[in-house]
């Protein structure tokens, strides 16, 4: 890495957080929670471009209808992100035979550009929403070698 990129690197840093897989099935309904593991700091004050990739699954045995949605908190300010709500998964479906098993497993991604003034922790939060049928029996955010859920940052103006 050469003086120059080094100095860009500082101006500029990159920050991520990956989480670990969060059991959404103790939540009430409609209510998000934070996700295992997560806590993104942002060193400093600026213009940064803030990355969440959220991997959803859901099984169901018997109808069913249900889906997640995850968000950015700003632990700092005590409130969520503006407009960072993104929808990972859904199963809504209606099936014949009430011991058949449904699931889906899906990620989903979004960018958002914050400004802050100092310092400031962000947190990814996930929620299910019941619709119809039977209660899932699985509702996870899941980060495996399969796939990860994660928080990144890349700071870009000051």
């Amino acid at each position: 890495m050469t003086g120059t990129d080094a100095t860009v690197r500082q101006q500029h840093p990159f920050v991520e957080d990956y989480v670990t897989t969060t059991d959404l099935l103790p939540l009430a309904d409609d209510t998000y929670g934070p996700v295992t593991g997560s806590a993104l700091v942002l060193p400093s004050a600026g213009l940064w471009m803030v990355t969440m990739v959220a991997r959803g699954v859901l099984s169901f045995t018997g109808n069913a209808g249900t889906f997640i949605v995850a968000r950015i908190w700003n632990v700092t300010a005590g409130a969520a992100v503006p407009s960072t709500e993104t929808f990972v998964t859904q199963v809504r479906q209606n099936i014949a035979g009430a011991g058949q098993t449904t699931g889906d497993n899906d990620t989903a991604t979004m960018v958002k550009y914050l400004r802050v003034t100092g310092a400031t922790t962000l947190r990814m939060e996930a929620k299910t929403t019941f619709q119809l049928g039977t209660q899932p029996t699985q509702a996870s955010l899941v980060s495996d070698g399969n796939g990860r859920s994660l928080l990144s940052a890349h700071k870009v103006a000051d």
